[in-house]
């Protein structure tokens, strides 16, 4: 075996050595791609259970009740109360809604929109939660009005 006939099999071991490395990358990438799906769908199973434990417990469950009927009803500790919760359905339906492309791996990010929409227009059927929604417009403390106008046809 000369020189040429060397570099020749040379060429060749790292050709495959090549080969096999993207296929590890790749095999690695796909990997990483399941653990993001899978941390993203525990991230927010995580927010909504948060959610459901809230409106579970007593006083924040009779508040919830008291405001479904009307906001104007509430005692300004409750008012305070309702106002973090409607903040905080907003602001996960707005994160939802923004990252559906990254996020919804499995089910499309199509068809998470339509979930969060769906979600929303339940949530906003409610008139305590319009007047509520209405009140904090007018505090200035909802921020991305336009988005969640997108979300919530009916605002």
């Amino acid at each position: 075996m000369d020189l040429l006939e060397l570099g020749a099999v040379a060429q060749i071991v790292g050709a495959l050595t090549i080969f096999i490395s993207v296929v590890l990358v790749i095999i690695e990438l796909r990997k990483n791609l399941k653990q993001n799906h899978f941390a993203n769908s525990l991230q927010r199973a995580i927010e909504w259970e948060k959610i459901n434990y809230k409106q579970m417990e007593e006083n924040m469950a009779k508040v919830i009740a008291k405001a479904d009927a009307s906001y104007d009803t509430l005692e300004d500790f409750e008012k305070v109360q309702f106002d973090a919760f409607v903040q905080q359905r907003i602001q996960i339906a707005l994160r939802g809604f923004r990252v559906a492309e990254e996020s919804a791996f499995i089910i499309g990010a199509d068809k998470l929109r339509d979930r969060v929409q769906t979600a929303m227009e339940v949530f906003f059927s409610s008139q305590g939660v319009r007047q509520c929604y209405d009140s904090l417009i007018k505090r200035n403390l909802i921020h991305d009005d336009t988005l969640l106008k997108k979300i919530v046809s009916s605002l």
